[in-house]
């Protein structure tokens, strides 16, 4: 046993090793990984921080166009840049917030825009941290256009006379939708008449592209008869209507088949029309 112990000017030293944590900010749209939205649709994307913030964390996420128009995504009352204001709550690991995309009658390519977090838009609640890293990789939404336009073909007149129907469907491609009644792009092309029983045309040959634009309704196209058989009898005849892969079904076609009618028109002309429930419906008519 000490009958006395000193320890006046002693200095014990204890080294304490930090390691900095590092705290991630990422962006993704959710569910994962389509990244797209159909038009007219809400897109959710998903806010995540790995490490939950002691308060609010604020952050703003930059939304711009790669091939899309103002009208397409729905930002308003903003104008660009485009910012959404998000915030973490605290002791939360993610917020979510979401895009509205405007929907329209027009038949147009799928479209694409971005979302992305930059660094220097990081608002509060980032100090607390010892090291923040923010994933700056843009996040791609595709647009996916859910458009048509319906051409109804009708034989409605041989219906009544003969007894036979001759309707049918295809999809088109209107350039710039229903607004203006565009067909320019792609539009209806390769339309014609022929014989299918022998070589002998029954019919004119017409191929053209149908083009109705501004404030025109219509177009016409006529086939003229011709009596191939020299007894004014009507051979078996078909009329082909092919959209020329233009349209978003990959390239419907439609066809009408006319069978042995005798007392067959001169003349058919196939009409084209703007109509209020956004389509265009096709007739044939003597």
């Amino acid at each position: 046993n000490f009958e006395a112990v000193n320890f006046e000017g002693a200095t014990a030293t204890a080294q304490v090793s930090d390691t900095i944590d590092v705290t991630t900010v990422t962006l993704a749209q959710i569910p994962v990984p389509e990244n797209t939205v159909t038009e007219g649709g809400t897109a959710t994307y998903r806010v995540t921080v790995n490490n939950p913030p002691l308060t609010d964390m604020q952050l703003k996420v930059l939304v711009t166009h790669v091939d899309t128009s103002n009208g397409d995504v729905d930002l308003s009352p903003s104008s660009e840049p485009f910012y959404i204001l998000v915030t973490i709550p605290a002791g939360d690991t993610f917020a979510d917030f979401t895009i509205d995309h405007k929907d329209n009658n027009a038949i147009e390519p799928n479209e694409n825009y971005q979302v992305e977090l930059t660094t220097v838009d990081l608002l509060s609640g980032v100090g607390e941290f010892e090291k923040l890293e923010v994933d700056e990789t843009p996040v791609q939404t595709t647009i996916i256009d859910d458009d048509s336009c319906d051409i109804e073909l009708q034989g409605s007149q041989f219906a009544d006379i003969f007894g036979y129907d001759y309707s049918s469907e295809i999809s088109a491609y209107p350039s710039a939708g229903f607004e203006d009644l565009s067909l320019e792009v792609g539009g209806i092309t390769c339309i014609q008449g022929y014989e299918i029983d022998d070589d002998a045309l029954d019919l004119s040959e017409v191929i053209d592209d149908v083009a109705v634009t501004g404030s025109e309704l219509d177009k016409y196209l006529t086939f003229t008869k011709i009596d191939s058989n020299g007894d004014g009898s009507f051979d078996s005849t078909q009329i082909e209507i092919d959209s020329n892969g233009k349209d978003e079904a990959g390239g419907v076609q439609s066809t009408v088949y006319i069978n042995r009618l005798v007392e067959a028109p001169d003349t058919w002309t196939i009409r084209v029309d703007g109509v209020d429930d956004n389509s265009y419906v096709s007739d044939y008519e003597n």
